[in-house]
């Protein structure tokens, strides 16, 4: 059993989660990251699905958001289940999840962020 909602979103122990939502609002690591990031670094689709509305959009301390890091992370299921709500977004760098995809070699995450038109418009030369 989690004894905090970064643990259960870390662990897919989706329970907790669903028992402590008010907790997983404001859950922070020391990078920023949330129990989203957790779960999407993870793995953890339900977690994802859990926490998505309450945890959708925020930047941890390097300016990732959730989409990044399961994008990085080669998590495609993740991928899909936040990409309606981040995609788009930009980290420090002026980088967007899908062209982050293009360092990992996850045709599966490509291929779910290739669906938003937004995404590919950034790649595109003015």
């Amino acid at each position: 059993m989690s004894n905090n909602p970064l643990d259960a979103a870390r662990n897919g122990d989706v329970a907790y989660l669903k028992a402590h939502k008010d907790e997983a609002k404001t859950a922070r690591t020391e990078d920023g990251s949330t129990a989203l990031h957790a779960s999407a670094e993870s793995g953890f689709q339900e977690c994802t699905r859990v926490v998505l509305e309450d945890c959708a959009k925020v930047k941890n301390n390097n300016g990732q958001t959730a989409l990044m890091v399961a994008t990085q992370n080669d998590h495609p299921g993740c991928v899909a289940v936040i990409a309606k709500e981040e995609h788009g977004m930009t980290d420090k760098r002026g980088r967007t999840a899908l062209m982050l995809s293009f360092k990992n070699i996850g045709q599966l995450t490509y291929d779910v962020l290739v669906q938003y038109p937004d995404e590919v418009k950034r790649l595109l030369p003015e």
